[in-house]
């Protein structure tokens, strides 16, 4: 299916740091008024004009008091709307889950499951019916409302909030629905390069390393939830944010009457190891083989808390290198070598830990190029000072989307809640644009030489390792590619088979681990069907499959299905003729070799007949997948094709094939995880399989199997 892409792109409109003059409702105003005068001053056009001082910010008041059980509660009015908004977050020090990671954001889900006296479908129909929302999480509660419908809201929100109930099989769903999402996560380029950074850059013991797999869900209880939410859900670490049509005193009065009960308590706190930058540049690659691109990371820790003295001159320095599609990254690795569809940078400030952060998703053949060009630039903005004209454009658009910003109440809230959160002076953001328009170009490189490090730098990337691994090797200062899996744990090396393990015995073990030959060949025919999505699309795939008789040829039959009873996508074999019909191609019919090579792949158990079709299979050796020793068959055809199949040391059980196809973008590998084997009448079905294409990946499960039910020739009559 045709990945469908889509980009939104805010411009701001810029707005003049010298002697601006502002709408009144952006909260800035020049300090000095003026009017139209004549004069007979002429310009000197050969001289830049001297800016004038910079606008004064005008903040909205937000009005802060503490209850008696620590409550910290900000208000911003904003008499405009009917509207009032109420956001709760916790102050809580990240940590790390271990065995059980994933348990917090689950208690943030079952949050608002159920109530002591409301089920989830009654808290839903309550906010439903007064035109509300509420939206809570493992670090808080968020929603809004109609002023009219103030007090009946706030009713629900603090039943959810203080009386919320975790039931096993709310747990239940959200567990399934996670592993689910790993499922699909495990061919994405993203989530690959997340976890890659995550074990590289802070080490997968580290809490902000952590990376989660299906044994963590599995080992996560409804205790471990609901020990998180006694613990942590504590208003003395709470801020409670109202922006809206309601008045210092209705907040106050409506947080004495919903809130004064929440009883404060302790709240464990925890330390956060600080980690350092390579002491030399180290390049780590994940493997995705038959990636049409690859993604680019470059990127290391820094101390670079909110608040830093450098802030406003370290974001003027990145929005010049990578903030946008007018910064240096993108015009050099898209517009001058066409690389990457767009290349950014930025620098992230963490009560924590900071980072420096450099990426792209760059054309495969690309990859060390792009890699050069991003070093490139970060040396050039060290060493060469950037012109005036990129300064002043740049500074010009911050000040312009900070203005912008100005007009929503909740940036006002933020500020208020950034500054009590992170002891920031009082005036931080009032001075905002005064420090912006003071940055010179002096200052940028300043910056670029005491933040930007290419030569103590972490190069990521997720992408082929056959086509990319070389030329990214004179990027490491030892010369080396650290290889990790897409995990972000390192890869192992395969193993040699251990004596007297063939290619064959590892095929027939895989056959009695099914049910036995005589139990496969029992099977005259089967429906299989499978609930799947793709790109957020829900889909449902059906294959049947009829097998040969003395007077009768093995015919099949795929259907790709949306919503259940739309066929977007067909391919049926009659016995004689193969055709293909899709509603974006058409039809297409195979012919000679094609029809042949389709035929015997579509086969119920082609395992079995891997010798009549004259495929030669080569034990390769045992690899390590998601944690568990696997043999490893290459699989060759008669054209010289081949596929790599993966066995279970354990089970026996086939739970990987790879293979590479043809296609408009090329070469594309397809991964097909196989796993969760249950028995139907005396053969075992995977009843989980994810299929990943590369750009896009599949999660199935299988929900019904049929076997031996008289299929009738008609299934598969070709129209």
């Amino acid at each position: 299916m045709k990945t469908m892409i889509q980009k939104s792109i805010y411009t701001a409109a810029a707005l003049l740091l010298a002697g601006a003059v502002f709408a009144q409702n952006s909260g800035i105003v020049n300090d000095k008024n003026s009017k139209n005068k004549k004069t007979d001053i002429k310009l000197d056009r050969s001289k830049r004009p001297v800016a004038g001082p910079a606008p004064e910010v005008k903040l909205g008041k937000a009005e802060k008091f503490v209850m008696p059980n620590g409550l910290t509660v900000f208000v911003v009015e904003n008499h405009k709307i009917p509207k009032v908004s109420v956001s709760m977050s916790l102050d809580i020090d990240p940590f790390t889950e271990g065995d059980k990671l994933g348990y917090v954001d689950m208690a943030g889900q079952l949050i608002g499951t159920a109530t002591k006296t409301l089920t989830k479908d009654q808290i839903n129909e309550k906010i439903d019916f007064i035109g509300a929302d509420l939206s809570p999480s493992s670090s808080g509660l968020y929603g809004s409302c109609l002023k009219k419908h103030l007090d009946t809201y706030m009713q629900i929100y603090s039943d959810v909030l203080l009386n919320s109930v975790f039931k096993q099989e709310e747990l239940d769903k959200i567990k399934k629905q996670t592993k689910s999402g790993l499922a699909t996560q495990k061919g994405s380029p993203n989530a690959m390069m997340d976890n890659l950074t995550k074990a590289v850059m802070y080490g997968k013991k580290h809490a902000y390393g952590e990376v989660q797999t299906e044994a963590h869900v599995d080992n996560i209880t409804l205790e471990d939830c609901k020990g998180y939410y006694d613990q942590y859900f504590k208003p003395n670490v709470g801020y409670v944010t109202l922006v809206g049509d309601i008045t210092v005193e209705e907040a106050r009065a409506m947080m004495n009457k919903y809130l004064a009960g929440w009883n404060k308590g302790e709240v464990k706190q925890h330390e956060v190891p600080p980690v350092a930058s390579p002491k030399v540049t180290k390049v780590s690659l994940s493997n995705k083989p038959g990636a049409a691109q690859s993604t680019v990371r470059i990127t290391y820790p820094l101390d670079f808390k909110p608040g830093n003295p450098d802030e406003v001159k370290v974001a003027v320095m990145s929005k010049i290198l990578g903030g946008d599609a007018t910064a240096r990254l993108f015009r050099n690795l898209r517009e001058t070598y066409n690389f990457t569809y767009g290349a950014y940078s930025r620098v992230s400030t963490d009560e924590n830990i900071g980072s420096f952060m450099a990426f792209a998703d760059v054309r495969t053949a690309a990859t060390d190029s792009a890699v050069r060009e991003f070093f490139n630039e970060m040396n050039k903005i060290i060493n060469e000072k950037v012109s005036v004209e990129e300064l002043e454009a740049a500074k010009r658009n911050m000040a312009g989307e900070f203005s912008i910003s100005l007009e929503k109440p909740a940036t006002i809230a933020r500020f208020a809640n950034n500054i009590e959160k992170y002891k920031l002076p009082e005036d931080y953001y009032q001075t905002y644009l005064k420090r912006l328009s003071e940055v010179t170009v002096d200052d940028v490189q300043a910056m670029a030489k005491k933040y930007v490090r290419p030569e103590n730098a972490y190069v990521l990337v997720v992408g082929d390792k056959e086509k990319v691994l070389n030329g990214l090797k004179k990027f490491s200062a030892d010369g080396k590619v650290d290889l990790y899996d897409y995990l972000g744990d390192p890869e192992v090396l395969t193993k040699p088979m251990p004596a007297g393990i063939t290619a064959q015995t590892v095929l027939d073990n895989y056959i009695k681990a099914l049910g036995g030959k005589e139990n496969l060949m029992a099977i005259k025919d089967e429906k299989i069907s499978m609930e799947g999505s793709i790109q957020g699309q829900k889909l449902n795939f059906v294959t049947y499959h009829k097998a040969a008789t003395k007077k009768a040829p093995y015919k099949f039959k795929e259907e790709m299905l949306y919503n259940g009873a739309m066929v977007i996508q067909s391919t049926i074999y009659d016995g004689k003729r193969l055709v293909e019909t899709s509603m974006q191609t058409g039809n297409k019919e195979y012919t000679g070799d094609e029809l042949a090579e389709k035929v015997q792949e579509n086969q119920m158990y082609p395992e079995l007949r891997y010798k009549e079709f004259g495929y030669t299979v080569n034990a390769v050796g045992i690899d390590n997948l998601n944690g568990k020793d696997v043999y490893k068959l290459e699989v060759i055809d008669k054209k010289g094709g081949k596929s790599m199949k993966y066995f279970d040391v354990q089970s026996g059980l086939k739970v990987r094939s790879e293979e590479t196809k043809t296609s408009p973008q090329g070469s594309v590998t397809i991964i097909t995880d196989l796993g969760d084997y249950k028995e139907v009448g005396k053969v075992k079905y995977p009843h989980s399989i994810n299929i990943d294409f590369g750009q896009a990946a599949i999660a199935g499960k299988v929900t019904s199997v049929e076997q031996n039910a008289k299929m009738d020739d008609a299934v598969f009559t070709i129209k």
